[in-house]
């Protein structure tokens, strides 16, 4: 039985929602600790700058999000051309997650020691938000299936990450048929879902079944 999502609750500030999209325009969002390796803002990064310089593509990255290892980030941003460095965006801890999901081209999502049920993937889904995450040992395949609900990468390979994003980017029907699938998949964590089976394990309990 998985833990239900309750962001739906959260009020989105439509006006700050309009005023992400004017100062990054098209962007794609990580929502994480900085704590590699759990996390890996790093291959992320590294995702931006190919999809710009190898692609074309005009996107942003926007880091929500704080940690120990978010200086090493910042500093492999630094690394980077100053025409790339204009692009990632760090906004630190946010209590207003909901309006940056809103604003959000896509959500990109990497781990190198695996997930348990990855809460940010439940929460861009509840937004219809197509995503790209890496494929790591437990919890993104669960939720995004084979590539149904959502585009999976190889762990710690820019490249792979680069080229889903890209496709994403590229292909409208694509990027809007995940949106779709995202309305579906989301049911299945839906409060009122997740009550009705605990409801029926705890009477099957007491019926001694």
């Amino acid at each position: 039985m998985y833990n239900p999502t309750f962001i739906k609750e959260r009020k989105i500030d439509r006006n700050h929602v309009q005023q992400l999209i004017n100062e990054y325009g098209k962007f794609v969002l990580m929502v994480s600790r900085f704590e590699y390796p759990h996390k890996d803002q790093f291959t992320v990064a590294k995702m931006l700058k190919i999809v710009r310089e190898k692609y074309g593509e005009n996107l942003d990255l926007v880091f929500v999000g704080n940690g120990p290892n978010e200086d090493d980030v910042k500093e492999l941003v630094a690394s980077f051309p100053e025409d790339i460095q204009k692009h990632i965006h760090f906004e630190g801890s946010r209590l207003d997650v909901q309006d940056y999901y809103n604003a959000a081209f896509a959500l990109v999502h990497a781990s190198v020691a695996g997930e348990g049920l990855p809460t940010i993937m439940l929460e861009a889904l509840t937004y219809s938000l197509p995503m790209v995450v890496t494929d790591s040992k437990t919890g993104p395949r669960e939720i995004l299936g084979d590539n149904k609900y959502g585009l999976l990468c190889q762990v710690e390979n820019p490249d792979d990450m680069a080229e889903k994003v890209a496709g994403l980017v590229e292909n409208s029907n694509l990027y809007n048929d995940y949106k779709e699938k995202s309305k579906e998949r989301i049911r299945d964590f839906a409060p009122d879902v997740i009550q009705c089976q605990l409801e029926k394990i705890i009477k099957s309990v007491m019926n001694g079944e």
